[in-house]
């Protein structure tokens, strides 16, 4: 096969750069996002990715409570979550995208119910009485 410039092709036909090797410049937008935790448990769709992507990573903070945040990543298959909390460190997890809160009174977790055509749905649960809203930044990959 010839190598052209194919940046939405296969690795095979892409024309190899020295951007896309390191930055994959062509293949990612970023969205900025926010969540009121106190919202019901539920589906809620991100958009504006432009494209169906094939991994995701969430960066989120909750600016009113100090130190709290969740950063994870979902590639169509698996999941790896890190957060940290105030009170009682940190926990990871393989089972969910987001997971915020004190870890021992309440929680928000969510899941990607599906990658869509300009972003992705993600499937919200809560524990106890979850309060704040999280900024997220999304980053959608083709």
């Amino acid at each position: 096969a010839a190598i052209v410039d194919d940046p939405g092709g296969t690795p095979v036909t892409q024309k190899v750069t020295l951007a896309n090797l390191l930055f994959y410049i062509p293949h990612f937008t970023c969205k900025y996002a926010t969540r009121d935790l106190s919202a019901v448990a539920g589906d809620v769709a991100y958009t504006g990715a432009g494209f169906t992507p094939k991994m995701v990573l969430i960066f989120g903070n909750l600016p009113n409570l100090a130190n709290r945040g969740s950063f994870g990543v979902y590639d169509g298959t698996n999941y790896a979550t890190l957060a940290f909390f105030t009170a009682t460190g940190t926990n990871s997890s393989t089972s969910q995208i987001i997971y915020t809160g004190d870890d021992a009174t309440w929680n928000s977790t969510a899941v990607v119910a599906s990658m869509d055509s300009d972003g992705v749905t993600l499937t919200w649960a809560k524990v106890g009485s979850a309060t704040g809203i999280m900024n997220m930044v999304i980053v959608y990959f083709r």
